[in-house]
């Protein structure tokens, strides 16, 4: 999880020794934040650079986040936090349609 969402090797080593010293051991082949039970486990400290990290590139690529980025980084580390999240979805699945009221 943490390689393929390309956590620093920092903040990475700084999970796996919190969860070592927790007696957890490491999961292979989780793709999501969800599947992996232990990092529910983290300070909140941890989990908003791990959130930050994971997002904060494909927030990034849109101008609006980009230019926030630059001017208040705290709300884009927030909303990485607070706001963003990951859903697996099947071929062909579709996440929302356009004019559907959100649901989450």
């Amino acid at each position: 999880y943490l390689s393929e969402r390309r956590v620093s090797f920092r903040l990475g080593n700084r999970i796996m020794v919190f969860l070592r010293m927790h007696g957890y051991a490491p999961v292979q082949h989780a793709l999501r934040e969800q599947d992996i039970n232990a990092l529910s486990r983290l300070p909140e400290s941890i989990l908003q650079d791990l959130h930050y990290e994971t997002y904060k590139l494909t927030l990034t690529t849109h101008p609006l986040f980009k230019r926030m980025t630059r001017h208040d980084m705290r709300c884009i580390v927030g909303i990485c936090h607070l706001a963003a999240s990951q859903e697996k979805l099947l071929h062909g699945q579709v996440l929302f349609r356009c004019g559907e009221e959100a649901k989450n």
